[in-house]
């Protein structure tokens, strides 16, 4: 099979299976006539798998071997460069090709692009011949002659339209291309179909199993589809002036995030996502219909493509992207717009907005307050009808034309299972109403009469997302599953069964009734494979026999409709009773299924009571046309809003008729003092003038899912407002009441929970505030906050995208519809980025602090598995863990005890056991092994809810401490590290934790060993289930229940070293290599640390050491006793002292290359098992780099990748050679670099050799930056040992090896110190000096300058930093704009009047509206503040070191009280809103002009969301609405302070509070000796924060920034400045 398809006039692309086996060989001279030379140029992979099967067929066309030349580029993206392209062409000119030349491009996109640009441009442009070898590549880059490079501003900058010659379109290769790579290609083809080609599009939905199979004939029809629509499209418009831009459809967007995250993200994944957002922007423009955008959404999804924005692509990055796209004009963004599947809206890129993409983009949207809400509206169909449509006419038999179906992610989830259980076939057809841009579906049902449902066994399990609606109507189908005719299967095969499955919350929602009442009335056999009473459920296709059914129907309706809507086809009519005993829920729902079952022909019998059903047997008839009502549900949200704003609103296609009970939502309204008007077809509803509503009494239980509306009314409503009949709302999407009264409270309403409802308290809408709104993906929970926006100002949806559920254009409704306003987040501070016009009172309600810099986004391993002893401190730490991260805590233990209170007898109140935990009581009555059980039970309904999750929340885990002594334990463990879960094995003194359990421990079993034997027999186990140590140093004391005192003190380098596990699971590029090696910086270095013992490091020794230095090296062949147990000691002790979480590198050296290692050369079998127990006590501990030596056997390096696939750390490969011999030929240096490659695996390359002339080092360099970069494209290590080699040293500018002259001794011969080699740089030129600046005035007094030219001389920098007094921006931008200037300090009273002269701010800095710190970023200005990071920085190490007596912060949490409000004050509020500490942190913000007071809370709250209450009337202390605070701060000036002291009073000091001035001359001012005189006499001064200490910490803060180093040389800056102060 083959087909030729012409592109500009030329038949020049052959697309077919097995062209390198034959045709190509027949062809190749008559594509290239003229050619005597052939230039391959292939990458590693390719080439092994194909290059020689080309060669064969040039072979086969009588081409000579001598004039076929090969040359092979680097794997991936980064070889589209302009050194590249250079290397080629210096290649060819070496071996005089001439223009007889065809270039021949064997490989992928970047193989292709890169060939064709050489052609092009090669003796002004030569033939050249395309061979794509991805489907990427095939469909889209190898046709149209776009060929190019990337520069560092942007992909495919430059280049060049040159057309190839052939195309040569091999399908049978794709059969070696790994899923990824598929589905990379399949975005372009889905892309090319949906501007230009429906049927094939529809063809795309239909047919991925054959797709991904590589069926030979999907292939064909596809590819060859593709690439004629490509053709027509060139050959129209070649240059892309027209209509070839329209192939460029998802790509601006796509583009944008491959620029920022193309180290782990492809091309056509990137394209995928922004085919969504471009067709959003389309939708939202008016013109594409939704159902075309779910489509097409869909249709990316099913070939495994993603659909949201990676958190690295963040908006404004995105934005700076855009801006460089080559489809810009004057200016503007385009986009291709569709105007539905198959067509656009004009034939080019259309002009779109930047708020139109920025909404796009944005997950947040701010819901801003304006007029009154006014509009007719149609919402889209209901939820309810089109699940059960969808059921009903698939079940049917006859085709069924269905209009106004809903769109969302839970029909397609519906429509998708169906599909997958082959029960219909679903096309959609074009409206013929004019003007209607919504697709009719036609169903065709597979049902027949007198036959069984049709309804057949999937191949995989059926993923439901969180759409309980479909998961309950399946429950009842899927008994009627049956085998394919087809599958020849006998009958005694095992019997038929469908998984039914779902997101965490899915596997949450209770199914347990309807479960209970198929398993014991219809013997259906139904599994749980989570935990008992939800999905997922194995459903055996046993069949209905009918009869009776008893049903509780008090938790959901749903239940009763699964069986109404399955009844038909059981062997017997059914009759289904419903428990009388329990009220049943939602019954309007129940009537709505009778009534459209009616409707497809079968017309169940109800009683009067509508307690039993009767249900006949037949088969469904499908009508002609059914046509879906609109979501009665949907539509009560526009009709609140003109409620809350005092508009008039009309839904359209929601009235009397309706069979939603939710078309009642007005009635209720109508209560609330609303004017409503409802006929059969529509309601109309009118608010009361200013939105003045009342609170009403009001059971919802026939509108539960309508009673969110009401509750966000009430909270502006007068009175209270009182729910009830919505019990059943708590096992929703979420807990819909609990959420609900959580939410509301954010912003300031007084709300509660009842037993079957809720209760809120009207308030004035001027005193409530604005929050972040999370939205637990729920549609409803955001839907009814952005009712409560029109009304609040500030409010922000956390995640906007939650409607698709059902109403996927809801915001788009909102604008273009009904008037409302909305403003998109800022990315950066997670915040509105207009002003608010919030009212600003006495005091501000608090609002809660956005997570800091150091909590993490959605990480994409977002689950973290403690173990170890009992008394490790797993729950301590395993707590902690799970605030800094922003995760979920579960401890194992605590489930066990929720689920036994069912399983114990209930204890005599008198008796022993009454006051015994759970636990203890459990074992002893029922023993260990039962106990185990439990356990293993608790763990998987953990795992079963995080698992599958599209929750944006991770899991901390504590397991107890013997749950590794079961194998199906064991075993759940180890498959969670083989699926990249991190298993933690905590581990602390044995003789610490036998203490504590033998003394302390009360409460819980006792053992029947001593600890040190369990432990002993345990130990085996905890390392065969976990992928990582980590051991508790420092004598910490047992306190209370497993609790350490002081855990604090370690608390900072456990936290490093879990972000430092996770940070290895972090996305990697292409090649897998981690993001920290990605583009290493000049002038970076590793300090070899050769300490025999790591007992004494402390972590002052450690910063000392590792100033200005990027990585650490632990030598694990120079400890004293190299043990395994000693190596995971001493690696935890290194671990402690790290806190500044330097990256470690974990080094085997073996006494051949130099090191302490001894084994055998080459190393034999038992040298393997040594090395790999060695390595791997590095990679558990969590190192990030392991060296990995050359000589190591295949496999060793084999296992070791291996282990690199789990565990994600980075890789050198190294090499150290101490013969001459080795410097006879640049060959045998540049062998032993490509021995270090192994493959192109290592993520970097470090070659040694000892130098024996003066010439070696320059020599060794120029090698290892030009012909070994030919081979290898990442960092490169490469040093000369010896003194003769030392100038190696200083010109490597990667990650150089160094010491430091307080190590006991050096690594290697003439290795030199990091501030040795800047000396040497700088003298050499190859570090230009740079002048840092303080502006401000007066500053004659500052300690700047000599801090920070001490710093400079410290680690060996030749920069200078001087005193600028000014307070002219003039003569600051004239000095900035220097080449030699580096950056600046700003003080008073320039950090305000500096912002216009930067190109730009930090997060941080904008935030607080004030720069202290200009650095220099290539030709940008960027702005930061660092006094804030100095403010927290003290404050919680204060914290961490209060003493015992100290009181504790109360329930309310801590208490900050900020005096002044100047720019300072904005930095210290910033600061404590950001403090890292699970309390919440209450700030109270006192000034004597009460206006700066304001506005500075304004400020902060508006651009940080941080709420600040204010202190009015003066500082009359004690507050009556504030404790007594635990952080005092003064930001006023000296010769305020004595009036601050007298008014604060004894009060303030009551609680021994941390004091922090910021005036630092004096040292002791007046505040700090007031707040020593007046505390506790337990108390001292350690919870004084100086001046001077604030001044040193941001001062060491902008030195990192100016300098690109993690640690600054801070005892010696400290030392300086503390030498020049005149007062001690």
């Amino acid at each position: 099979m083959m087909e030729r398809i012409s592109v500009l006039g030329r038949p020049s692309i052959i697309v077919g299976s097995d062209l390198l086996s034959g045709y190509i060989a027949k062809d190749i001279r008559n594509a290239a006539p003229a050619a005597s030379k052939f230039v391959i140029i292939t990458d590693k992979i390719v080439k092994k798998l194909y290059l020689h099967h080309l060669l064969k067929t040039f072979s086969d066309a009588a081409i000579p071997p001598e004039h076929i030349l090969q040359y092979e580029v680097p794997v991936g993206e980064h070889s589209k460069s302009r050194d590249q392209k250079a290397m080629i062409e210096d290649y060819m000119l070496e071996r005089s090709c001439n223009r007889d030349t065809c270039i021949v491009a064997l490989g992928g996109g970047v193989v292709g692009d890169l060939s064709g640009f050489v052609a092009a441009t090669y003796m002004r442009g030569i033939p050249f011949i395309q061979i794509p070898t991805t489907l990427l590549a095939m469909v889209d880059s190898s046709i149209g002659g776009k060929t190019g490079i990337n520069t560092m501003y942007a992909k495919n900058q430059l280049g060049s339209f040159h057309q190839p010659v052939r195309i040569y379109m091999d399908l049978t290769v794709l059969r070696s291309l790994p899923t990824r790579q598929m589905s990379n290609g399949m975005a372009e083809i889905i892309k090319t179909f949906a501007i230009a080609d429906e049927e094939n599009f529809h063809y795309l939905e239909e047919h991925n199993d054959q797709v991904f199979a590589c069926e030979p004939e999907a292939l064909l029809r596809i590819v060859a589809s593709c690439a004629r629509i490509k053709a027509r499209y060139v050959t129209e418009d070649e240059t892309e002036q027209g209509v070839r831009s329209l192939l460029n459809f998802g790509h601006t967007i796509g583009h944008a995030i491959e620029s920022i995250c193309m180290d782990f993200m492809l091309h056509g994944e990137c394209v995928a996502i922004g085919m969504v957002k471009e067709a959003e922007i389309a939708r939202a423009m008016g013109h594409l219909a939704p159902s075309c955008v779910q489509r097409l959404a869909s249709c990316i999804k099913l070939y495994g493509l993603p659909l949201v924005i990676p958190p690295e692509a963040e908006i404004q990055k995105m934005m700076d992207k855009m801006k460089l796209d080559k489809k810009n004009a004057g200016g503007k963004k385009k986009c291709v717009l569709l105007s539905r599947i198959g067509d656009v809206v004009e034939p080019r890129a259309s002009i779109v907005s930047d708020a139109q993409l920025q909404m796009a983009l944005s997950k947040m949207v701010q819901v801003v307050p304006g007029a009154p809400i006014n509009g007719q509206i149609r919402v889209p169909g209901s939820k309810s009808l089109s699940n059960r449509v969808l059921l009903l006419a698939a079940l049917a038999e006859g085709e069924c034309r269905v209009s106004g179906l809903l769109h969302s992610d839970d029909t397609q989830v519906c429509l998708k299972a169906l599909k997958q259980l082959e029960a219909a076939t679903f096309t959609y057809e074009k409206s013929s109403l004019p003007g209607d841009k919504e697709d009719i579906l036609l169903v065709a049902g597979r049902g027949q009469p007198g036959q069984p449902a049709h309804v057949r066994q999937p191949k995989e399990p059926i993923y439901l997302g969180n759409a309980g609606t479909a998961t309950r109507f399946l429950a009842s189908v899927c008994a009627l599953v049956s085998e394919d005719e087809a599958s020849g299967r006998s009958q005694n095969a095992t019997v038929p069964s469908v998984v039914l499955t779902g997101d965490k919350r899915m596997c949450e929602r209770p199914i347990k009734d309807l479960v209970d009442a198929l398993r014991k009335h219809q013997n259906s056999r139904i599994d749980y494979l989570g935990g008992e009473g939800c999905p997922p459920l194995r459903i055996y296709g046993t069949g209905l026999p009918g009869g009776d059914v008893q049903l509780a129907a008090n938790i959901s309706s749903q239940f009763v409709s699964s069986i109404l809507i399955s009844g038909p086809y059981a062997t017997k009519p059914i009759t289904l009773h419903l428990d009388t005993s329990k009220e049943v829920v939602s019954q309007p729902y129940i009537d709505m299924t009778i009534s459209m079952m009616k409707g497809f022909g079968i017309e169940v019998e109800v009683s009067e009571d509508k307690h039993t059903y009767k249900i006949p047997t037949g088969v469904y008839r499908n009508p002609p046309h059914y046509a879906v009502e609109c979501d009665a549900s949907s539509s009560t949200y526009p009709l609140a809003m003109a409620a809350i704003t005092g508009g008039k609103v009309t839904a359209l296609h929601v009235g009397s008729n309706s069979v939603q009970g939710d078309a009642a939502f007005c009635y209720v309204l109508e209560k609330m003092g609303c004017k409503v008007q409802q006929d059969s077809q529509h309601t109309t509803v009118e608010g009361p003038e200013g939105g003045l509503l009342r609170g009403v009494d009001v059971d919802m239980n026939h509108l539960t899912d309508a009673f969110m509306g009401i509750a966000v009314l009430a909270a502006v409503a007068k009175g209270t407002t009182r729910i009830t009949g919505i019990a059943n709302q708590r096992v929703k999407e979420c807990n819909r009441i609990a959420v609900m009264v959580e939410q509301l409270s954010k912003l300031g309403v007084v709300s509660r929970e009842l037993d079957d409802g809720i209760e809120v308290e009207g308030s004035d809408p001027s005193t409530l505030h604005g929050a972040h709104i999370e939205c637990y993906n729920d549609h409803r929970i955001s839907m009814s906050f952005a009712v409560l926006g029109c009304k609040v100002p500030g409010i922000i949806i956390t995640d906007k995208e939650c409607t698709q559920k059902t109403y996927p254009e809801f915001w788009d409704d909102f604008v273009s519809i009904l008037g409302g306003t909305l403003k998109v987040a800022d990315e950066d501070t997670q915040t509105p980025s207009a002003s608010s016009e919030r009212k600003l009172g006495g005091m501000t309600p608090p609002v809660p602090v956005p997570a800091s810099e150091g909590t993490h986004k959605k990480d994409r391993h977002h689950m973290l598995v403690i173990i170890g002893m009992r008394g490790a401190g797993k729950t301590t730490q395993g707590r902690a863990a799970a605030h800094h991260l922003g995760y979920d805590f579960v401890d194992v233990d605590e489930i066990i005890e929720s689920r036994l209170g069912s399983l114990l007898p209930q204890a005599d109140s008198g008796s022993q056991g009454a006051s015994l935990p759970l636990i203890k009581r459990f074992v002893e009555e029922k023993g260990w092994e039962a106990f185990r059980v439990q356990e293993l039970e608790a763990f998987q309904h953990i795992l079963s809810r995080y698992n599958n999750t599209s929750s944006s929340k991770g899991v901390v885990i504590s397991c107890g401490g013997g749950i590794i002594q079961t194998e199906p334990a064991r075993l759940l463990l180890k498959d969670l590290i083989n699926k990249g879960t991190p298993v933690v094995h905590l581990q602390r003194n044995i003789e610490d934790i036998s203490a504590f359990l033998l003394g302390k421990d009360k409460d819980r079993p006792a053992f029947s060993e001593h600890p040190r034997d369990i432990y002993a027999t345990r130990l085996p186990w905890y390392i065969e289930s976990s992928s990582h140590d980590h051991v508790m140093h420092g004598g910490h004391q047992m306190a209370g229940e497993g609790k350490m005192e002081g855990w604090n003190d370690a608390g900072k380098e456990w936290l490093g070293f879990v972000d430092k596990i996770l940070k290895q699971r972090a996305p990697t590029n292409q090649q897998g290599r981690p993001k920290i090696f990605a583009t290493p910086g000049d002038n970076t270095f590793f300090l070899s640390l050769t300490f025999p013992d790591y007992k004494d490091l402390s972590s002052d020794l450690l910063e000392e050491i590792s100033a200005g230095i990027h990585v650490l090296e632990f030598r694990a062949d120079l400890l004293s006793d190299a043990s395994l147990a000693n190596v995971a000691r001493q690696l935890g002790l290194l671990h402690q002292a790290n806190l500044h979480s330097l990256p470690v590198i974990y080094t085997v050296r073996t006494r051949a290359q130099g090191g302490n290692f001894l084994c055998s050369v080459p190393p034999g079998p038992e040298d393997d098992e040594r090395i790999l127990a060695m390595v791997r006590a590095g990679i558990r501990a969590g190192c990030e780099i392991i060296d990995v030596e050359s000589g190591w056997s295949s496999r060793v390096h084999e296992e070791i990748m291996r282990l690199k696939s789990t565990y994600g750390f980075g890789v050198i490969g190294s090499c150290h050679v101490y013969t001459e011999s080795t410097w006879s030929s640049d060959e045998r240096i540049l062998d032993i670099f490509k021995g270090c490659c192994f493959d192109d695996e290592v993520d970097i390359v470090k070659v040694v050799l000892q130098a024996f002339k003066a010439e070696h080092a320059s020599r060794f360099h120029q090698i290892s930056i030009t012909k070994a970069k030919q081979f290898f494209r990442g960092p490169i290590i490469a040093v000369c040992t010896g003194d003769i080699g030392r100038l190696s040293r200083v010109l490597n500018r990667t990650l150089t090896p160094v010491t430091h002259p307080r190590l006991p001794f050096k690594a290697a011969p003439g290795q030199m110190s990091a501030r040795e080699i800047n000396m040497v740089r700088a003298q050499l030129g190859l570090i230009p000096p740079k002048n840092y600046f303080l502006f401000g005035n007066p500053i004659a007094q500052s300690r700047s300058p000599v801090m920070h030219n001490t710093g400079f001389r410290e680690v060996g920098l030749p920069h200078t930093y001087q005193l600028f007094p000014t307070e002219d921006a003039t003569q600051m931008k004239e000095v900035l704009a220097l080449d030699t200037t580096g950056g600046a300090s700003v003080t008073i009273p320039n950090k305000e009047t500096v912002l216009p002269l930067l190109g730009h701010l930090s997060s941080h800095a904008r935030c607080i509206g004030a720069v202290n710190t200009v650095a220099r970023r290539g030709p940008t200005l960027t702005g930061d503040n660092t006094d804030w990071l100095a403010v927290r920085a003290l404050t919680e190490a204060r914290l961490r070191r209060r003493s015992p007596g100290h009181v504790p912060p109360d329930a309310s949490g801590l208490t900050c009280l900020v005096i002044g409000a100047g720019g300072t004050a904005r930095a210290v509020c910033y600061a404590l809103g950001h403090l890292r500490t699970s309390l919440h942190v209450n700030i109270f913000i006192h000034n004597r002009t009460y206006d700066k007071a304001v506005k500075v809370a304004k400020d902060i709250y508006e651009q940080a969301n941080i709420s600040v209450h204010i202190l009015d009337g003066g500082l009359s202390l004690p507050h009556p609405q504030m404790n007594p605070p635990d952080i005092v701060v003064s930001t006023v000036p000296l010769q305020a302070q004595e009036d601050v002291i007298r008014e604060i009073g004894q009060w303030a000091w009551s609680k021994s509070p941390i004091a922090l001035d910021l005036v630092y001359k004096p040292r002791r001012t007046p505040f700090l000796e007031a707040a020593r005189k007046t505390r506790d006499a337990s108390a001292d001064g350690s919870y004084d924060v100086e001046g001077i200490d604030i001044l040193l910490e941001q001062g060491f803060e902008q030195f990192k920034i100016w300098t690109g180093t993690p640690v600054a040389p801070m005892k010696t800056m400290r030392e300086a400045v503390m030498r020049t102060l005149d007062d001690k």
